[in-house]
């Protein structure tokens, strides 16, 4: 039995199970529409570094990913409203560095959802976002990542069109009552404090503006074959 969130491969690209259908998850349309150039600096830096590292290092970051979110998911839960039980983690020290980055930015949080599936019968599109709560104050969707060296400002765009993606199906969905009012993403990195990138919700809505163009890419890519 398929239930509501559950994933669904076709091809490569993973889908969620929703109520009307199977729809692609944020993250895959991203990939999917990135700019030329950027597809083309990816597919040169595979090349430079040969395609057995380019995996080996491609899956050390999604593992890391993963490792340190369930430790901030561990850390932020008591404080939900309905505190989650959560199973025990699997802790290794060689990323204690990125949660020393991170945790001090976190505790500013107060969470109410983790970890939740979001879903957009309108546009189409499902994923997971990682918070929403109140950062600072003030109601936001948060993003957490994790990085091997700073980001530029440039770096983004994606996460942020990821961002607002989560916010309007929260909305669409009825758990987000309002409008957010920042965008957050916390990028945890070895050796330093982590990079806080805010943008309030007047300055979000091109970033809407580009992931509804991007969802209709999408669609039309697979109309086309």
């Amino acid at each position: 039995m398929t239930n509501i969130g559950d994933h669904v491969w076709v091809g490569r690209r993973r889908y969620y199970h929703c109520g009307k259908g199977n729809y692609p998850g944020v993250t895959t349309i991203l990939e999917a529409t990135k700019r030329p150039e950027d597809a083309a600096g990816l597919a040169r830096w595979r090349a430079r570094v040969g395609e057995a590292e380019a995996n080996r290092i491609s899956s050390e970051s999604a593992a890391r990913g993963t490792q340190v979110h369930a430790r901030i998911e561990a850390y932020l839960s008591p404080r939900l409203p309905q505190p989650q039980a959560l199973e025990p983690l699997d802790h290794d020290p060689a990323l204690d560095g990125y949660w020393n980055s991170i945790q001090s930015a976190i505790a500013e949080i107060k969470p109410l959802y983790l970890e939740q599936f979001v879903y957009s019968d309108r546009y189409r599109y499902a994923g997971t976002m990682d918070c929403l709560g109140y950062y600072q104050g003030k109601l936001s969707l948060i993003d957490f990542k994790t990085s091997a060296k700073v980001k530029p400002e440039a770096y983004t765009v994606d996460w942020l069109c990821q961002l607002v993606a989560y916010a309007a199906a929260s909305r669409e969905i009825g758990i987000l009552p309002d409008s957010i009012e920042q965008g957050v993403v916390l990028v945890a990195l070895p050796d330093r404090p982590a990079q806080v990138f805010t943008k309030p919700r007047e300055e979000l809505r091109e970033y809407w503006y580009q992931f509804q163009n991007r969802v209709n890419k999408f669609y039309l890519q697979l109309e086309a074959g």
